[in-house]
């Protein structure tokens, strides 16, 4: 997305929207290798530069910026003779979406949750390769990635000018619905665990919950458990022989579903990392997940990345809490600080959120579940009674989120 200025003669751009995968979006949505303005193009679209590029200059901001979405490899070799940046302009970069860490080529799984010296993040190397190119000096990199740059102070990026702000939940959350005084009180389920993609996080906790509470839980999970490639090794969690139960008895009783679907088949994780809906038969991410969310006591919410030392929160985590629903995060470390900071309660009084502050992501995990062995203990009643107390909570997390007042916290970071 281009948004011109006229500057000393050249035009100029505010905003350039870059998607590596814009033959999955809508056409209004250009690329970089596209000079078409967006904000030419419609007065009624809402895609997600246009909420972005709405969000972020109403915080005052003049600074022309990148809106990257995704690895987009080959922007350290794009450029646009129209792009004339002065030699004092300092640019800003939103990443829309979160990043890989990476080690000598390959993917770097952060077994013992920290950073090693010689780990490159891509986006941040295209980056300065571009800015190098057109002689940009100074430069600032918006994250999604909480408390990011404390972790990367062995690397080559320790004095780089990078900082928290989820742009992607920036979007995300604009809701501007009315407040609403409800929250859910029956208990159907004990715990929900959703998941779609494949990842070591969301495969293991699929697994445990199976072992511990297969009949109090409902989840979804569309991958084989008996031939998953793990990037570290669970030998040392607490869970493992839970952990090998489940991924044994589950095989049985895949692919987990909401709404059992026809000729439905599990999938190999070698081979559909990410089911698509034409590979497993018309199941997709629209399952009617709201009034599960609604009828559960908690979420155990498997977050988009989990084991890199950072946190970092998407939708996954907003739409239980917008339903009134407690979460447990399978998530990077201080993910749960990060909802507070953005106005929302967690539930420090019920159980230990200590896990939060937890670096090691085994070690994590098995604190996870130790809050999920003591709820599978209690009995429905029990639960009910526990919900009701903390009812304010849940109607305050649903109505920051509806009415829109997330967001503006978001937004004060940038401020």
């Amino acid at each position: 997305m281009f948004s011109p200025n006229i500057c000393s003669g050249s035009m100029q751009f505010n905003t350039i929207y870059i998607n590596n995968i814009s033959k999955e979006i809508d056409q209004s949505i250009v690329d970089a290798i596209s000079t078409t303005s967006l904000l030419d193009q419609s007065n009624n679209s809402d895609t997600i530069p246009d909420r972005v590029h709405s969000l972020i200059t109403n915080t005052g901001t003049i600074n022309p910026y990148f809106i990257l979405n995704g690895p987009c490899e080959w922007f350290a070799s794009w450029s646009d003779t129209r792009i004339n940046f002065s030699r004092h302009t300092e640019v800003y970069f939103f990443l829309y979406e979160v990043l890989t860490v990476w080690q000598n080529h390959s993917r770097y799984n952060c077994p013992v949750g920290s950073i090693e010296k010689d780990c490159i993040i891509n986006e941040f190397e295209m980056i300065d390769t571009w800015c190098k190119k057109h002689n940009v000096s100074k430069y600032k990199i918006f994250t999604n990635e909480y408390r990011m740059k404390e972790q990367l102070q062995q690397t080559k990026y320790a004095n780089w000018a990078i900082y928290p702000l989820d742009t992607f939940s920036l979007s995300y959350s604009s809701h501007k619905k009315q407040p609403s005084q409800g929250a859910p009180e029956e208990i159907k389920h004990k715990l929900n665990c959703f998941t779609y993609r494949w990842d070591q996080h969301r495969h293991s906790a699929v697994a445990i919950l199976h072992d511990i509470m297969p009949e109090d839980s409902v989840m979804t999970h569309f991958h084989n458990t008996d031939d998953c490639v793990l990037k570290y090794p669970l030998d040392n969690s607490k869970y493992f022989e839970s952990y090998t139960r489940g991924c044994n008895d589950l095989m049985n009783h895949l692919p987990l579903v909401v709404n059992e679907p026809i000729e439905t088949k599990a999938v190999s994780m070698r081979d559909w990392l990410n089911p698509s809906t034409g590979t497993i038969n018309n199941i997709g991410t629209v399952d009617p997940l709201e009034d599960l969310y609604w009828n559960s006591f908690a979420s155990v919410v498997c977050e988009t990345n989990y084991e890199y030392p950072w946190g970092q929160i998407s939708e996954k985590t907003i739409n239980p809490m917008k339903q009134g629903s407690p979460v447990l995060l399978l998530a990077g470390p201080h993910s749960l600080e990060l909802l507070q900071q953005w106005g929302l309660k967690t539930f420090h009084e019920f159980w230990d959120e200590g896990y939060d502050n937890e670096l090691d992501p085994i070690k994590r995990m098995d604190k996870v579940f130790d809050i999920v062995t003591d709820i599978s203990n209690l009995s429905y009643h029990e639960l009910e009674v526990i919900k009701k107390h903390m009812k304010p909570l849940l109607v305050h997390n649903r109505n920051l989120i509806r009415t829109g007042e997330m967001r503006n916290n978001i937004i004060k970071a940038l401020q």
